[in-house]
């Protein structure tokens, strides 16, 4: 019986080695790197049992529990006694062991109290482990007075079992024992256990946001999962994280765990409600699951959780005004805003149900005379825990305007040929909508039909005329074939048409009249619509702006006048209503010239004076670089101004301008001066324009009075512009001296002051009394009794001949070459005598003269022809006096 006992314990414990051995073959001793959890055994409260210690007994060894609550304090002991009646045979063996769960592994045993009798010889005590660490250490008989000891394994162990064992070790066996029997007291064990990797905490049953698949959004998720401890240690706590932070509901009972065993927790599955998603941002999360065993080992997995909870919004495209000839309109509704995407757009027209339509876009369809509103809603993909999709929180709406279109016009003046108008009936279709009516106590929504009504409207028509055509026919008559003539009235449509052209030049200062009409492409005349009238000053600028308004009249025409301003365009503009469209008309232009004020000074000034020029351009509208201006002056022999000056006005439109007209000239005259402005500027807002034209005097007359006996000079002035004194003799300015004669001498003698060879002899010749001849220079009055002396030569004078053979005409001598002079005196002079002076024809040709072709022909820019020329009253040597002779009766 003993034998067979021995033979039992042995191979429990060989099995239970064999099974660790195969469930540790990774961990060759390496038990230091794991976490542990401590198992005790008969340690007394609150361990006052024998825990995972199993006791195996033999035939006359019995294994007693005194662990249990009825144990007296301090006698605590699992313990194997003899019973000293039986014997056993050799080997038989008793004991308490302890074998952990596959996944764990004991790392260390120890024993606080340690007590044994009557060991040694027939019977032996020993600790034993097995596993992949595998020891025996023996129990020493330590009855008193030795005491109890204690027993420590050490660390670093990892064993498949642990407990310690009474064998029968006689080689014959052992007989019944008198006496004290041997036996083992071993209390207060504690178990240090480790778990094997592989067998962390693992996980089951998830459901609610970690089942969830898709986009979430919302207040109101929950969240469970179980955990469990492969190895049989237990799971202490549970907890979970979304996007980092905690979540509510996480488990912990580590406070609560039985070690008194292998497994030492049991804590409940994980549940977590409710979760608000919204306080955890926005997009792709991670939702972590952890649990932790009662070991200390911890294991979490991890899902990711996408989380929108924006709502989305809803953009349209599409024309806000369209024509009713065009057909069916859509509008193109577009949703977005959500990181989740559009699951479906719903969409309604003026009220009516909703209509869905998959995807982010959508093309509602719109129809019908009149305004139309498109309202949407748009729904992402995200849904809360009832399955409801995010969605917008309030429609988007659509306003599109469906009427007939229209066109306007523009010009300026009145309009023949105006349209033919009269009231006509027509049925007008108003377009069906959903009210809100109340039944039986009830507010329900009714669609209500479309209804028509009978409305007024001005119908026009163009205008007709009469005109007579005559056609060539073929007639059969009296059986002959004949060609025959005749009339018939045919009526053709004149269309309206406008009396002026796009184009109108108004005065500074002055408006214009502008008028148009206003109907719809199919010929209906717009009534009592008030037409916008739109401008902008022509610079470039486009500044539009409303001048003024009209209102149509029953035919549709309209008129407006436009008040006084600068050059613009004009247009009318139409805004439409709910049945017609908006038109904008062609564009006008008024072209107004600009307004120049100038002050010129002084008005009288010698040949070489300068001139001051002030002003500004009225108006304004000036650019930033000014206006391009000209000085003109008005001289006879040109064909065209002759341009003295260019320049640009300031920002302001001002400027002053002082330059001179002419190096030199001779003699007094009057020549217009005025001020132009260079040609349309596209970045000025007025027309091309000039100015008043100012007469301005050039050459200072001499005094209208002399003394009796003094030298009187001539009127007209030097090249300097003086005028004031004679010019030394052979200066070649042949100046003309009045000189007194000898005494008793009754007529004066006229002489040149400039003494040359080879003067001609003089002919005389009074004048007889009347004025025929004597010219004086265009724009200079006789009045003045300005002496305007003209020395011109018929031949020599480039591009003037004609003019010079008109003021030769009546004279005698017009043979080539021959000089003459008229001049006349003041009325004021008391001889009043007018004398023609004619010299002869000089011996030599008029060309071989020196200097006559530079005296005499055209001078230099801004040289008056009018001046003296000296030299061709002279062709060879000798000298000329010239004798005034009184004339009869009036000068």
């Amino acid at each position: 019986m003993l034998a067979g006992n021995r033979s039992t314990i042995a191979l429990v414990l060989a099995i239970a080695a064999v099974s660790w051995q195969v469930a540790l073959i990774w961990y060759p001793g390496v038990a230091g790197a794991y976490q542990t959890e401590t198992v005790f055994a008969c340690g007394g409260a609150p361990y006052q049992s024998s825990g995972e210690m199993q006791g195996f007994e033999t035939s006359g060894t019995a294994t007693k529990d005194g662990c249990t609550a009825s144990a007296a304090v301090g006698q605590e002991a699992l313990a194997l006694e003899q019973d000293g009646i039986n014997s056993e045979n050799d080997g038989a063996t008793a004991g308490w062991f302890a074998y952990p769960p596959v996944g764990l592994g004991i790392v260390r045993a120890q024993a606080t109290v340690v007590q044994t009798q009557t060991l040694g010889g027939a019977y032996d005590a020993r600790f034993q482990w097995d596993g992949t660490t595998s020891g025996v250490s023996p129990i020493a008989n330590n009855v008193n007075p030795l005491g109890p000891v204690s027993f420590d394994t050490g660390p670093n162990l990892w064993a498949a079992d642990f407990g310690f064992a009474l064998a029968c070790v006689q080689g014959g066996g052992c007989p019944r024992q008198g006496g004290l029997a041997p036996s083992v007291f071993v209390s207060d064990i504690q178990l240090t256990v480790g778990e094997s990797p592989g067998y962390e905490p693992a996980f089951a049953s998830g459901s609610g946001l970690w089942s969830q698949p898709g986009w979430v959004r919302g207040n109101d998720w929950s969240l469970g999962f179980a955990a469990s401890s492969p190895a049989n240690a237990g799971i202490c706590t549970e907890s979970a994280t979304l996007n980092g932070l905690g979540l509510p509901g996480a488990v912990d009972v580590s406070a609560s765990r039985n070690e008194g065993a292998w497994h030492q927790c049991w804590a409940p599955p994980f549940s977590a409600e409710p979760i608000n998603t919204t306080t955890f941002g926005q997009g792709s999360m991670p939702l972590t699951l952890n649990a932790t065993d009662a070991v200390g080992v911890s294991n979490s997995v991890t899902k990711t959780v996408s989380i929108d909870n924006s709502h989305p919004v809803v953009s349209f495209s599409g024309p806000t005004t369209a024509s009713s000839s065009a057909g069916t309109q859509y509008v193109t509704a577009t949703g977005g805003g959500s990181p989740s995407g559009i699951a479906q757009l719903q969409c309604s027209v003026d009220g009516g149900p909703m209509t869905s339509y998959k995807g982010a876009t959508a093309r509602v369809p719109v129809s019908g005379l009149g305004s139309h509103v498109v309202s949407c809603l748009a729904e992402n993909n995200a849904v809360d825990a009832a399955g409801v999709h995010g969605s917008s929180t309030t429609p988007a709406t659509f306003t599109m305007d469906i009427g007939s279109p229209t066109a306007g016009s523009i010009s300026f003046g009145n309009i023949i040929h105006g349209l033919k108008c009269k009231k006509v009936t027509e049925r007008e279709k108003i377009p069906a909508k959903w009210v809100m009516v109340r039944r039986r106590g009830k507010l329900v929504r009714e669609h209500r039909a479309a209804p028509t009504k009978r409305v007024k409207v001005m119908k026009c028509r163009e205008r007709f005329v009469k005109r007579k055509v005559i056609e060539v026919v073929k007639v059969k008559r009296h059986g002959k074939v004949v060609i025959v003539k005749r009339t018939k009235i045919e009526k053709v449509p004149v269309p309206p048409q406008t009396v002026n052209s796009s184009t109108k030049r108004v005065s500074y200062g002055r408006g214009a009249t502008v008028s148009g009409i206003l109907a719809t492409t199919s010929g209906t005349a717009l009534a009592g619509r008030t037409v916008q009238i739109l401008t902008a000053p022509n610079n470039q600028l486009g500044q539009w702006s409303q001048v003024t308004t009209a209102t149509t009249a029953p035919d549709g025409t309209w008129s407006a006048t436009l008040p006084p301003g600068p050059s613009r365009l004009a247009e009318a503009s139409y805004a439409g209503d709910t049945t017609t469209l908006p038109s904008t008309s062609n564009a006008v232009m008024m072209v107004v010239p600009a307004r120049i004020k100038i002050t010129i000074t002084p008005h009288q000034l010698p040949w070489n004076g300068v001139l001051t020029l002030h002003g500004h351009l009225a108006g304004g509208y000036v650019p930033p670089d000014g206006v391009a201006m000209r000085v003109l002056i008005g001289l006879p022999h040109l064909p065209h101004p002759y341009l003295a000056q260019s320049f640009r006005t300031n920002a302001a439109g001002a400027f002053e301008l002082k330059f001179k007209a002419f190096g030199g000239g001779h003699g007094v005259t009057r020549y217009p001066v005025w001020l132009a402005t260079t040609s349309n500027e596209s970045d000025y807002a007025y027309g091309k324009n000039s100015s008043r034209h100012i007469e301005i005097t050039f050459g200072r007359h001499t005094p209208k009075k002399t003394a009796k006996g003094r030298t009187i000079r001539s009127t007209r002035s030097a090249d300097t512009g003086s005028g004031s004194g004679d010019r030394s003799a052979g200066d070649g300015q042949g100046a003309l001296v009045l000189a007194p004669t000898a005494a008793g001498s009754t007529a004066p003698r006229l002489r040149l002051a400039d003494a040359r060879p080879a003067t001609p002899t003089v002919a005389e010749r009074p004048n007889a009394g009347h004025r025929r001849g004597v010219r004086t220079r265009p724009g200079v009055s006789r009045r003045r009794g300005v002496l305007q002396p003209w020395w011109r030569c018929r031949a020599g004078v480039a591009g003037h001949s004609s003019g010079v053979a008109g003021r030769l005409r009546g004279q005698r001598g017009r043979q080539p070459g021959s000089c003459v002079l008229r001049a006349l005196l003041r009325r004021s002079w008391r001889a009043r005598t007018v004398t023609t002076l004619r010299a002869a024809a000089p011996t030599t040709s008029p060309t071989s003269i020196p200097g006559r072709s530079r005296c005499c022909g055209s001078g230099a820019m801004g040289r008056p022809r009018s001046s003296i020329c000296a030299r061709c009253l002279g062709a060879s040597s000798g000298t000329s006096s010239l004798t005034a002779v009184p004339a009869a009766g009036r000068p």
